[in-house]
C-alpha cells in the first residue's frame, strides 16, 4: 500500500499565475505604505555652502510632508577634537529651518531628531 500525500499552495495568491504584475505591484505597494516614517540627513562639519542648501531643502520637504528627520553629523578622525564646529552647525541648521532643539551626542555622531 502506497500513501500519497497531496499539498495545494495557493499560487494565485503570491502573484504567480493569475495576477499579473500590476497586481503584483499594487500588493507590494500596499504592504510597503507607512513602512518609511523617518529620514535621516547626514552633514559633515566640513560640508560645502551648495551641498548644505539642498539638505537643507530636502530636510524642510520631509517635515511638510510629515516624516520625521534625524539629522546627524559623524565626526571623522580627529574631528572629534572640535565637537563645537558640528554643535554649530547643527544650530545654524535648526535656525534656517525655524526650529529649536538639542542634539545628542553618542560616541562619533551628533544627532538630532526632528519631528512634524
Amino acid at each position: 500500500m502506497v500513501f500519497v500525500a497531496v499539498v495545494y499552495v495557493d499560487i494565485a495568491r503570491m502573484g504567480k499565475i493569475s495576477d499579473g504584475p500590476l497586481v503584483v505591484k499594487q500588493i507590494k505597494k500596499e504592504n510597503s505604505i507607512g513602512k518609511q516614517k523617518q529620514k535621516e540627513v547626514k552633514l559633515s562639519v566640513d560640508i560645502g555652502e551648495n551641498d548644505y542648501i539642498i539638505k537643507r531643502k530636502q530636510t524642510q520637504k520631509f517635515l511638510e510632508k510629515g516624516i520625521n528627520v534625524r539629522i546627524s553629523i559623524q565626526y571623522k578622525g580627529r574631528e572629534i577634537l572640535h565637537k563645537n564646529l558640528g554643535i554649530e552647525l547643527l544650530d545654524r541648521f535648526l535656525k534656517d529651518l525655524g526650529r529649536i532643539g538639542v542634539p545628542i551626542l553618542k560616541g562619533r555622531t551628533l544627532a538630532i531628531l526632528l519631528t512634524k
